[in-house]
């Protein structure tokens, strides 16, 4: 049987060369196994884990001599993520063992994950504030598998259904078939809502029905962006029987285009606005780090300290990131994850920056894809959010992209959205923004079924969703066009109905 552990309150921050970890009592004199997941703020480039028999002091100068080192590793690691095991046996006379990690930086790193099975420790014997045993039912920090079945351990090449573990490659350790083969998790009958991976999902964590949540209730910001958006957002009002409450913004992050003044004519006609700032530039995110981009965005902040209305302004920096076609991609020129120290460092500034030019002014949103994509190393969505301190709204994409991309078949809302709602809000209390909406009519879609049945999922099921903006525009793609807008009088119709249905289910007046 393993246990699993994790990090309670944060991070481990090193004040020395390292630091204790986590004690533990040694029940029996048995051959056991320690795995663990590490990632750090910046790429590690060395790294020690030591075991120690006794409860020592892991920073103590003569640590190396204390109770014996009965574990020594350095781990080069690609990126900010580092995996290992080992086995050992224990004599008679061992009690306790301690874990250590030494990193030669000086950063903080962050333990994520460490598993020691055979029975081998008490869990009421961990070092005060160290480490607990945590759960992970959503499968946030683990690798899912597609039909939501079961939880691989993230250090698995894939988490996928297989009849038996036989599909494996001759001569796989038993200690990879155990985290990886999800015949073996199921027979483990280990729980994710009791364990870390690898578990079994529970059946209802991921529910494909809508149903009303405990937030139905609640005021939702609906937004627009379309071609000639000034006067659209009345006209459409009119069409679809609903006034807008805000207005979506592109604006490149240069002195000419980024002007505040540009954002407070939506203020003005009492829009709350929310802006995408684009930065385009060879490398845009060793560009921003390198302050290349100060005094656009400090200009842009700075001029806001004039606005004295009740408007809010969401600022969208690095948006779609967790993808490969901007050039402020994690996965831009690469599919490693090299990149998204420099990613969260970017965001991170661009937030700190515009802050301190204009105290209380802008709000912010982090914003994804609802799946990663370009990459070729496993990462999770925890891995990629700044953090409740650098975010007030989680933003996500949830289009229907059947004709104009890879996709065969169309895929509706719950198909798109529910993953990353369900691990998001796992991972955050933060609310969740549907920043870009909308569908193709390719693929034998039925639109306003469409249309109709998102405005239903958003209003019932998905309820931490408090801003919804749809990408109303047809654009050219190669010899098709995405035909994201209402183009057809159903079309508008289901809009507008779906639209009020909202209204009548999330009001706050019943």
């Amino acid at each position: 049987m393993s246990k699993s552990v994790r990090v309670t309150g944060g991070n481990i921050t090193f004040s020395g060369p390292s630091s204790v970890v986590y004690t533990v009592n040694v029940a029996t004199a048995k051959t056991f196994t320690v795995s663990y997941t590490l990632s750090a703020a910046e790429p590690l480039q060395s790294l020690m884990l030591k075991m120690y028999t006794g409860r020592v002091d892991c920073a103590a100068p003569n640590t190396s001599a204390i109770g014996g080192s009965l574990y020594i590793t350095s781990l080069n690691t690609i990126g900010y993520r580092a995996y290992g095991a080992t086995s050992m046996k224990l004599k008679p006379s061992v009690k306790k063992i301690t874990l250590c990690a030494s990193k030669f930086t000086g950063e903080t790193l962050v333990i994520s994950d460490i598993c020691i099975s055979a029975n081998c420790f008490s869990e009421t014997d961990a070092s005060p504030g160290a480490l607990s045993v945590y759960p992970d039912p959503y499968c946030v920090d683990g690798r899912i598998e597609n039909k939501y079945t079961a939880c691989c351990h993230p250090s698995c090449p894939s988490c996928v259904l297989r009849k038996t573990c036989k599909n494996f490659e001759a001569g796989t350790q038993d200690i990879v078939l155990d985290k990886c083969c999800v015949e073996r998790i199921i027979a483990s009958k280990k729980s994710c809502d009791t364990n870390a991976s690898p578990c079994i999902m529970a059946a209802n964590k991921y529910p494909e029905s809508s149903g009303g949540g405990e937030h139905v209730q609640r005021n939702v910001s609906v937004g627009l962006y379309t071609t000639q958006l000034p006067s659209q957002l009345a006209i459409r009002a009119v069409s679809y029987g609903e006034r807008f409450d805000t207005a979506l913004m592109y604006l490149p992050a240069t002195l000419d285009a980024l002007k505040w003044r540009n954002v407070q004519l939506y203020l003005d006609l009492q829009y709350d606005v929310h802006l995408v700032i684009e930065f385009y530039a060879d490398d845009p995110l060793r560009d921003i780090l390198a302050g290349k981009f100060d005094n656009v965005l400090v200009a842009f902040a700075s001029a806001a300290n004039t606005y004295t209305g009740s408007q809010k302004v969401y600022i969208r920096p690095l948006h779609e990131s967790n993808s490969n076609w901007y050039g402020w991609s994690i996965w831009r020129n690469t599919a490693s994850n090299v990149n998204i120290p420099d990613y969260l460092a970017a965001y991170r500034r661009i937030v700190e920056l515009v802050r301190n030019a204009a105290p209380g002014k802008f709000l912010f949103q982090q914003h994804f894809n609802p799946v990663n994509f370009g990459n070729d190393e496993y990462v999770t969505l925890r891995e990629l959010y700044a953090g409740d301190g650098y975010v007030d709204q989680v933003g996500v994409s949830l289009y229907n992209t059947c004709g104009t991309s890879s996709w065969l078949y169309p895929k509706t809302i719950t198909d798109i959205f529910n993953r990353f709602y369900y691990q998001m809000t796992a991972i955050t209390s933060r609310p969740i923004s549907v920043g870009e909406m909308s569908t193709t009519d390719y693929c034998g879609i039925d639109k306003p079924a469409w249309v109709l049945d998102s405005w239903l999922q958003l209003a019932t099921k998905y309820t931490r969703v408090y801003a919804i903006d749809w990408f109303l525009v047809n654009k050219p793609y190669g010899n098709v066009i995405k035909t994201w807008d209402m183009n057809t009088p159903a079309e508008v119709q289901a809009f507008a109905e779906g639209w009020a249905g909202l209204k009548k289910a999330t009001r706050l007046d019943t």
